[in-house]
């Protein structure tokens, strides 16, 4: 390398840390409030006081207006609501109840906690368990899900794409599963939620259940490993009761920096599933993009 290059290689280097500096300095006072701001905090808390921010509930309309007040608290320009309709989806009463033979023959009857899945629809349907694995589409098509209630994980087998739950809840029914139980694959006694479809009630019935009750399921379940003869197979009955109605959700808009042609558009949701605070999901999503 000539001295000559050399030179200005240090020349264009020094050119780059100015730049650096001069951006780190535009930002200075933003990731100093990102450190002190005590805003975003009390956003969050007064969005999870809330309690069930359910799509159309009137808990997810007080955290619109949360969420306006935000925007307009942060100095957007142009802040509003925009409603629109959906199907709101109403929480009642789920069961499940497994029917097993006794070492003396006599049939016996447990009980496990259960949580119905959003939009399943009320109803009760009964039949053998049967184990889908992880419920992947392959898994399915190996099992004779028909006329049974299919039983999958709520995580998805390493090295595989993520298989969502709708896509497990989805092609368990239209390979003839008339139920579904989504087991939890964490550790602590905690039925899992999550929306079967979207913009419509769903077709079957479906519940979560904790690790714990899974392993019991899976125990009286065909396809779990169990040895169980065919004429031993648990009986299942799962029951939900649940209520879609015409409902109303709002988008809450707001605008910031110059009016140029071209847009980046910021996304979070504010609404939550009613059985917790929904402080990570969405919680920390929308105080970020209200009050970062």
């Amino acid at each position: 390398m000539t001295d000559d290059t050399a030179d200005a290689t240090r020349t264009d280097a020094a050119a780059a840390v100015d730049r650096v500096r001069e951006r780190a300095a535009d930002l200075a006072p933003a990731l100093g409030a990102t450190w002190t701001d005590d805003e975003p905090w009390r956003f969050l808390t007064d969005l999870t006081a809330i309690g069930s921010r359910m799509a159309g509930s009137e808990g997810e309309r007080r955290a619109a207006d949360l969420v306006a007040d935000a925007f307009e608290r942060a100095g957007l320009a142009d802040v509003r609501t925009e409603p629109f309709e959906l199907p709101a989806w109403e929480r009642g009463s789920a069961s499940l109840d497994v029917t097993v033979s006794g070492r003396d023959g006599e049939p016996a009857t447990r009980s496990f906690e259960a949580l119905a899945l959003p939009y399943s629809p009320s109803g009760s349907v009964a039949g053998e368990l049967v184990d889908v694995g992880y419920g992947t589409p392959r898994e399915i098509d190996e099992r004779d899900v028909a006329g049974r209630i299919a039983v999958a994980s709520t995580t998805t087998p390493e090295g595989g794409r993520f298989v969502h739950r709708m896509e497990k809840f989805g092609y368990a029914i239209d390979a003839g599963a008339v139920g579904f139980v989504f087991v939890n694959h964490l550790d602590g006694q905690l039925p899992p939620t999550g929306s079967l479809t979207f913009g419509e009630e769903a077709e079957a019935v479906a519940i979560g259940v904790s690790k714990e009750t899974g392993a019991w399921l899976r125990e009286y379940a065909v396809g779990g490993g169990n040895g169980i003869a065919a004429a031993d197979v648990a009986q299942a009955e799962l029951s939900v009761e649940a209520s879609t109605t015409p409902g109303e959700s709002r988008n809450v808009i707001g605008k910031a920096g110059p009016d140029t042609d071209e847009r980046v558009l910021l996304l979070a949701h504010y609404d939550a599933h009613d059985i917790a605070e929904g402080a990570l999901d969405n919680g920390c999503g929308i105080a970020t993009v209200a009050t970062a």
